[in-house]
């Protein structure tokens, strides 16, 4: 994914965390970067299975993503 907001302050951070959390339906208190914080690449901790992740982010019907 990638965010518009500047790697300055965490703010690049906390967008991912906003965006992931939005497309997941969770709150954003439940993600969390695990590593990853000065680099591009991150691993974000969820409270959801490999398959709840998937099911999430799979288009819907109407062909639209969540």
């Amino acid at each position: 994914m990638r965010v518009a907001a500047a790697p300055t302050d965490g703010a690049a951070n906390d967008e991912v965390i906003r965006v992931l959390a939005k497309a997941l339906g969770l709150p954003k208190s439940r993600l969390s970067i695990a590593s990853g914080h000065g680099a591009r690449l991150k691993r974000i901790d969820l409270p959801l299975t490999e398959t709840e992740v998937r099911a999430r982010l799979a288009p819907r019907p109407d062909g639209r993503r969540p």
